[in-house]
């Protein structure tokens, strides 16, 4: 964004400057011209009176000498000066005795009405002291006049007698137009040199400006512009150590902060985003191998991480990879071959305890980590695998299995700054998946039986929940389980085991005489969603249902209800499973 120059900073100094300038120059100007031209016209002064007295002088040797020849041929020799514009001799009472122009002779002067006379015969004082007084002629030129006293000095006596001190005046006028010009031409020339001064301050002025404050200044507010439309990589590094370039570096520093801010604003949306969409998926998924798939590509896409994978954990130490992303089978297989040896450690260090032996094995006190639900860096270095980031998956106070993080973008395992920012993330991702994947893997292992989709069954207790919301009331959710499940599958076999427990929910459903929803959701387990009824009431309304049930079944359920216990499906569920 550049800036006009009539409007810039520049402009405004370079006017500021250029008035504040003239009016320096100006001053000292006029002071100078006036202390010349009093110089020159004390110079001008100081000649004449030379001129004027040797003029007296002259004329006096003449008079004594009673020869009028010698007169008039004085007169005549200083009137024919360039400098000398007039010349007369007069009496004490002004009547003009000699002068150059011969008809004034007989003249008598009036005190009154020229200046030179006034200035000596104000208040009818006569004053011996020379006397000068600059007028203009008739030509417009200035005359420079002097008007010295002629005194009756003992060597006139002879011709006027000693009764008088003064006999008359010499009035000698000289021009002074070479003075004057001399003042004209310097004034021009202080004149000129006051326009030129002006002149090459505001072009110097304006040069430096461009050269110094403009060009970086632009320079700048470009980078300002590219900010503004949110372009933060392309900025100018100004060279230097003024204020300009101090301002620049600044501004790089605060958008290098900006930048960082930015990146870490966006890191955060996207870690946001990609916990969000976990959860979308798991919401919505009816599988957990669909679910696997999709969490992993979320993380993948959200968190950067190119090689990861979740495997499943059951009771016996056999891991089973439920799904990968970036890694090959070979890496796959050694991932699994190593949890399995791990688990099988803890498994063997678990016996040798209880039989009173001490347990040594390294890969114990992993399997013990990662039973503990601690999220860690594993060293990989022993099994020809690099080190991953291990995330437990629990729920239940079950060990369900465990996701594990190799290659994340732009990011070390190791590095200690980032693993703990990390670990949170992932143990958040591990926080959501736990409790789906409880009851999905549940779900997954018997795909045989006639049991509602867990997922659908969410959808279910959350509609529920959205109309108890709407009226502000309460709603109990109770999950029931056969204890004596596989008592019954040795008894009856395993599918007329399944029909028994379809039975008792049908039995438990019938035995309700409130609203409700009953629904299967693992082989063994069933749940009563009652809306609009607290804990309390629940548990006696659940007590006299399962009394009817039938006594081969041995059935124990917990109740958790809405928002006393949690406000989600999944909060519900995780806390009542039995």
């Amino acid at each position: 964004m550049k800036i006009a120059f009539v409007k810039s900073i520049g402009f405004k100094m370079v006017i500021a400057m250029t008035l504040g300038l003239f009016a320096v120059l100006s001053i000292f100007s006029h002071f100078s011209m006036r202390s010349s031209e009093r110089g020159l016209f004390s110079m001008a002064e100081t000649e004449a009176t030379k001129i004027s007295d040797v003029v007296k002088y002259s004329l006096e040797a003449a008079m004594l000498s009673g020869d009028p020849g010698k007169i008039r041929t004085v007169m005549d020799a200083f009137g024919k000066k360039s400098m000398v514009e007039d010349i007369k001799i007069m009496s004490a009472d002004g009547t003009i005795k000699l002068a150059r122009n011969t008809a004034e002779v007989g003249m008598k002067l009036d005190r009154n009405g020229i200046k030179s006379c006034t200035l000596c015969h104000s208040g009818n004082a006569v004053k011996r002291d020379n006397v000068s007084v600059v007028f203009e002629g008739d030509g417009g030129e200035r005359i420079l006049r002097i008007v010295s006293i002629i005194s009756n000095r003992q060597a006139c006596h002879s011709c006027h007698g000693a009764v008088k001190n003064v006999l008359g005046k010499l009035q000698v006028d000289l021009s002074i137009s070479n003075a004057d010009r001399v003042a004209s031409e310097t004034r021009w020339i202080l004149i000129a040199s006051v326009i030129a001064t002006l002149l090459s301050a505001i072009l110097i002025s304006i040069f430096l400006y461009t050269k110094l404050v403009r060009r970086p200044i632009n320079t700048l507010l470009a980078d300002m512009d590219r900010v503004e439309g949110e372009d933060l990589e392309v900025i100018s590094i100004s060279q230097g150590n003024d204020e300009i370039a101090r301002l620049n570096g600044k501004f790089v520093n605060m958008v290098a902060v900006v930048r960082e801010s930015n990146l870490k604003v966006k890191e955060q949306m996207n870690e946001f985003r990609t916990l969000f969409d976990v959860g979308e998926i798991l919401n919505r998924s009816d599988s957990i191998d669909e679910a696997s798939n999709l969490v992993l590509n979320a993380i993948s896409i959200g968190f950067g991480a190119e090689e990861c994978s979740i495997m499943i954990i059951n009771e016996a130490g056999s891991v089973q990879t439920k799904s990968s992303i970036g890694l090959d089978d070979g890496s796959a297989g050694q991932l699994r071959e190593y949890l399995e040896s791990v688990f099988k450690a803890g498994l063997l260090q678990m016996l040798e305890t209880e039989a009173g032996g001490e347990g040594g094995n390294p890969l114990a006190s992993v399997s013990n980590r990662i039973t503990e639900g601690e999220v860690f860096v594993a060293s990989g270095s022993e099994n020809s695998l690099d080190d991953f980031l291990v995330v437990p998956l629990r729920a239940a106070k079950r060990l369900l299995g465990v996701m594990s993080i190799h290659k994340i973008k732009g990011k070390c395992i190791r590095d200690i700054e980032t693993i703990d920012a990390i670990k949170r993330l992932f143990m958040i991702v591990a926080m959501q998946v736990s409790p789906y994947f409880f009851i999905g893997l549940s779900i997954d292992e018997k795909k045989t039986m006639k049991i509602s989709p867990f997922s659908c069954f969410l959808d279910l207790v959350k509609g529920h929940f959205d109309k108890v919301k709407e009226y502000y009331g309460v709603a109990s959710l109770a999950v029931i389980k056969v204890e004596n499940y596989n008592d019954i599958c040795r008894t009856m076999g395993v599918d007329n085991a399944s029909l028994r427990v379809q039975e008792v929910g049908a039995a438990i459903s019938s035995a309700i005489d409130k609203v409700h929803d009953a629904t299967r959701i693992t082989e063994i387990k069933l749940v009563v969603i009652l809306p609009m009824i607290d804990k309390m009431e629940a548990a006696d309304i659940i007590d006299k249902a399962v009394a009817d049930a039938g006594s081969d079944v041995i059935l124990k359920y917990k109740i958790v209800s809405y928002p006393e216990d949690g406000d989600t499906p999944a909060q519900l569920m995780f806390l009542a499973y039995v």
